[in-house]
């Protein structure tokens, strides 16, 4: 549906001087993509479907990242569509 590159990030946390003295990651993901075609657009953007179904995924890749690692997200996986005009 789509065509880019993806970037994963892990970055240390400022420590919170928390009880728990764990410090925590701040896992990112940066997408960089293009719809294949106009379907692939109005299924995304005029219709939110594919859009829905991204953040879906990404949401259980994410949670999945920290289960595996070991640990647990604090608060909710966020995500940020933002998009350029075509040249």
């Amino acid at each position: 549906m789509e065509a880019g590159q993806i970037e994963f990030r892990a970055e240390p946390l400022p420590p919170t001087g928390g009880a728990s003295g764990a410090d925590g990651l701040l896992f990112t993901i940066e997408s960089w993509a293009r719809s294949r075609d106009e379907l692939v657009d109005v299924a995304y953007d005029d219709l939110g479907v594919a859009k829905g179904a991204q953040q879906a995924m990404w949401t259980f890749f994410c949670e999945q990242v920290a289960k595996r690692a070991g640990g647990e997200i604090e608060g909710e996986v966020e995500v940020l569509t933002e998009r350029e005009a075509a040249p």
